[in-house]
């Protein structure tokens, strides 16, 4: 493997579990297998307040419907005015957990990414956050890092985290991991 491979893996590995700029909980299960349907004012192209910039381009992530269920995400970046690099695509589900919405993310990639950032075992890894959607914005956070116990079924992961979502300790809630989502204009 050439050292520019190397680096282009590394790469991938790193943004992998950054698709919102934070590292969520990480899960070989999804919170439910059900999918709840996709809100109508989801679909579309967005920015995240932080990266906003109206002098020029801005970072933005464009939702797309695969149905009225799964979605694909697909964040588009920029350096100096140019798109500096190869989308990053995403695709997952909702799940409804007592109300409140949790995006189940899956890291599109190529198998070798999918192998090395499994630890070897090719299992599908899911990124979980909780989803806060409004009229014209959307307020997104992951699930606490600190979370140490790990799930065997959506039913255990799900059961989890009707138990704990009362707790504000159980998001990540820094300035880094909240993140708001505005219409791209």
């Amino acid at each position: 493997m050439t050292m520019r491979s190397q680096l282009g893996l590394l790469f991938s590995l790193f943004f992998m579990g950054m698709l919102l700029t934070g590292c969520p909980y990480e899960s070989n299960v999804p919170v439910t297998e059900k999918a709840a349907d996709i809100p109508s004012n989801f679909i579309g192209k967005w920015v995240n307040v932080r990266d906003f910039s109206p002098f020029g381009q801005t970072t933005y992530y464009e939702f797309q419907s695969k149905d009225k269920k799964q979605f694909t995400i697909t964040k588009y970046e920029y350096a100096d005015g140019d798109e500096s690099n190869e989308p990053s695509v995403y695709k997952g589900h909702f799940s409804n957990v007592n109300g409140t919405l949790f995006m189940n993310l899956i890291y599109v990639s190529d198998e070798a990414t999918t192998y090395f950032a499994s630890g070897g075992s090719g299992q599908k890894i899911y990124y979980i956050y909780r989803v806060r959607p409004f009229k014209d914005y959307f307020v997104v956070d992951g699930l606490s890092t600190n979370i140490t116990e790990t799930f065997n079924t959506s039913n255990e992961l799900k059961s989890y985290i009707e138990k704990h979502m009362k707790n504000d300790l159980f998001f990540d809630n820094g300035q880094e991991a909240v993140l708001t989502f505005m219409r791209k204009p």
